[in-house]
């Protein structure tokens, strides 16, 4: 499967941890049968630490919901997991 996604944050308010909430969802395309692709959303809430001008680190958790109709290729499925996600995103000049 290749998933096509968007990805969406609001921040509530900078401070010294900033709490955001996000939002992603798409399509998980399965390449042998696209009449058995699905679609997943995940939102969740985090927060982001800014160690200075071009360093930022990031921790959410949220729930990743996955579907996909019965198909030739797929039995179908309907899945949910809890996540935790971390990241670090570095700026450029």
């Amino acid at each position: 499967m290749v998933p096509l996604y968007l990805d969406f944050r609001y921040i509530l308010k900078e401070r010294k941890y900033t709490p955001f909430i996000e939002a992603d969802g798409g399509f998980l395309l399965l390449l042998k049968d696209f009449s058995a692709s699905g679609i997943f959303i995940n939102p969740a809430v985090g927060a982001t630490r800014k160690i200075n001008d071009k360093i930022s680190l990031h921790l959410s958790s949220g729930l990743l919901l996955q579907a996909a109709p019965a198909g030739p290729s797929s039995g179908g499925f309907r899945r949910s997991f809890i996540n935790i996600k971390g990241g670090i995103s570095f700026m450029g000049k």
